[in-house]
């Protein structure tokens, strides 16, 4: 299985909408949210060729959150899974194409 790093600003995102779970619902479905984003990482870890492509950047995959409006978008490389964003699914498209050096 191969390593997942997260972008600086796609590990912001994870926790502050964990924060934000938090905040609005309580700690029991921050939580819930937390295992199900790292669930989908270790999903992607797993295998990573089996989520579907980004059109418009074809190095890009999106998984969705299970039980939550969030995608995970990462790009597979040879030594490690590099995600790009932890993002809601309202959110401007592609505003996390930017960090795809």
């Amino acid at each position: 299985m191969k390593p997942v790093i997260l972008h600086p600003e796609a590990q912001r995102e994870f926790e502050e909408s964990g924060d934000f779970y938090e905040r609005e619902a309580g700690r029991p479905l921050a939580l819930r949210f937390v295992r199900h984003v790292r669930a989908t990482f270790t999903a992607i870890a797993r295998n990573p060729e089996r989520w579907r492509r980004v059109v418009e950047f074809p190095l890009v995959q999106k998984c969705r959150v299970a039980r939550f409006p969030f995608f995970v978008y990462d790009v597979n490389r040879d030594a490690a899974i590099y995600v790009v964003a932890v993002a809601h699914d309202k959110r401007r498209p592609e505003y996390w194409a930017g960090r795809l050096e």
